[in-house]
């Protein structure tokens, strides 16, 4: 069966991926919604040298011109040709950023430590820039310029109101805003985010002498002297095979004692926000 795409509709990019075909060629699989009924296709673009990056950019309004085959069984379109009518967000904007860097040193301003606050304010200080336009991951969740930064601040807002009312918490809210600060922030070095594509890639080069992030921020907040805060981050992503430095799970332990509470509260808050938060451009 062979139909064609109405060429007058416009189509929004709600998900761009890369690919590759059985012979290692690079291929773009798209789903594209129809902006006013909203009903989906998906849709392969083989013909890649008729597109730059940012024609593939999460958000893009766009029109199909040529259009070739319907595939029944996968219900996939091959789409040849397509103008952009209109290109979708990288992120926050500058005023949207600087608001929210603004309400962090808010939050900052909070803790009481005058050690701890001056040493995240000094990391602030050296990853002023990235740290504000990092993404806050690859896919997950917070796929986007300031992706990073709203993470962190939804981390403390979730902090500030359940932590107050939790049994068997430290009364510590040092630790606890300083954690929700400093558990992702080893994606300024991680993670870049192609301004023309939208996309988040990996920098190699943070590979090459840290595992992940979280061991990032464990190592720099031990040799600071803030083993509380360093035990909160290890334990953020609750499994090793998750990317925590160290396993919540004690059945999986039997010669360890469970850890106190408290060093649970940051993988429950995190996880709060990657699965309720802002995840891409389309959520802004």
């Amino acid at each position: 069966m062979q139909e064609r795409i109405d060429h007058n509709k416009t189509w929004v990019i709600t998900c761009s991926l890369k690919a590759n075909d059985k012979n290692g060629a690079p291929y773009r699989k798209l789903k594209l919604q129809d902006l006013e009924t909203k009903n989906s296709i998906k849709v392969n673009i083989f013909s890649l040298e008729n597109f730059s990056k940012s024609d593939f950019r999460l958000g893009n309004q766009i029109r199909i011109t040529d259009s070739q085959s319907f595939n029944k069984r996968f219900d996939n379109y091959i789409v040849n040709k397509f103008t952009v009518e209109k290109l979708g967000k990288l992120g926050l904007n500058e005023r949207e950023i600087e608001a929210s860097f603004s309400e962090l040193k808010d939050y900052i301003d909070k803790i009481n430590d005058m050690k701890l606050k001056e040493f995240i304010a000094s990391l602030l200080a050296e990853y002023s820039e990235k740290f504000r336009k990092s993404p806050g991951g690859l896919s997950r969740h917070h796929c986007y310029v300031g992706g990073l930064l709203t993470h962190t601040l939804e981390c403390l807002r979730y902090a500030e109101t359940l932590a107050p009312h939790l049994r068997n918490i430290d009364d510590d809210m040092d630790s606890i805003y300083a954690a929700c600060i400093l558990h992702d922030f080893g994606k300024v070095l991680e993670y870049e985010i192609d301004v023309e594509s939208g996309e988040t890639i990996t920098d190699s080069n943070f590979y090459k002498k840290w595992i992940t992030h979280s061991q990032w921020g464990y190592t720099q907040c031990m040799a600071a002297g803030f083993d509380k805060v360093a035990k909160m981050i290890a334990t953020h992503h609750s499994r090793l095979e998750w990317g925590a430095v160290l396993d919540l799970d004690k059945e999986r332990h039997k010669d360890k004692e469970e850890l106190e509470p408290i060093y649970y509260l940051m993988y429950h808050i995190d996880d709060l926000s990657a699965k309720f938060g802002k995840t891409t451009v389309l959520d802004l």
